[in-house]
This record gives C-alpha cells, structure tokens and sequence, in this order.
C-alpha cells in the first residue's frame, strides 16, 4: 500500500513507539508497533519500523544520520511523494542469549 512521504517521516519513522495516530490530511490513523535498527552505514544508521494502519500492519524500512550533522530525509531526498509499504506478518521471536562470563579467582579455590 502507498502512504505519503511527509506522513511517513514525521508519523513513523520518528513517532513515538504505541502511540496512536488519528487519520488527518497527511495519512490514515495508525500506530507504531516497532522500530529497529537493522544495520549501519559510515554516516547513518538502517532501520525498520513496523506500522498498524486500517487494522493491517505493514514496514517501513528508512535510514537516520548518526549524529545532527549526518541528518538527512530519512526516506532519501529523492524519493516519490507516495512510498509502497508492503504489508507484513507481526510475530514475536524469544530469543536466547549465552555469555561467558568471568571472576577473579580466589586463593581458597
């Protein structure tokens, strides 16, 4: 589905995360179920952003500048009016994290 550039920066790519959004001029209501950054480039950092709009969920995927003097518009300065925002699947994923860990041994063992 098509959303609107404008829409799509300031709503989700920088919205709040849970926050609804009423339907306005701009775009349809919605909420932002989750952003993720998923990679990183020199300048900027890649995220996806999963968004609820019209009872479906769908992912934006948009870049951010690492710091204010990297900021740049997060869907590209030349991209159309109208972004395409395939629709997706939301599920959630447990996920196990083993470490090792260390501590200074003692003289009594």
């Amino acid at each position: 589905m098509k959303f609107k550039k404008e829409w799509l920066q300031e709503a989700i790519a920088w919205g709040d995360i849970g926050k609804s959004y009423p339907a306005d001029e701009f775009g349809p209501d919605s909420e932002v179920v989750s952003r993720e950054k998923v990679g990183e480039g020199r300048w900027h950092n890649r995220f996806e952003a999963i968004f609820k709009s019209g009872g479906k969920n769908y992912l934006l995927k948009f870049d951010g500048g690492k710091t204010e003097m990297q900021e740049r518009d997060a869907l590209g300065d030349y991209a159309p009016d109208e972004i395409e925002c395939p629709e997706v699947e939301v599920f959630e994923e447990v996920e196990t994290i083993t470490r090792i860990r260390h501590r200074p041994v003692t003289a009594n063992g």
